[in-house]
């Protein structure tokens, strides 16, 4: 059955729609324009945080 669903539905980038090799991926040209999250982060809500990365940040919300 799971072979059926790949060849009506074959994996698709999450981005743009092409064709990729596993489900839920990126493209080459999807991952390269993704701006990715860095720096401090709150550990439960990823917002960004002044100062140094150090495990255990977080937020006041």
């Amino acid at each position: 059955m799971q072979s059926v669903l790949k060849a009506i539905y074959p994996p698709a980038c999450m981005g743009c729609g092409d064709m990729t090799e596993a489900d839920h991926a990126l493209c080459g040209a999807c991952w390269r324009e993704t701006p990715f999250l860095g720096g401090a982060l709150c550990d439960l809500c990823a917002r960004p945080l002044p100062g140094e990365a150090e495990p255990g940040l977080r937020c006041d919300a």
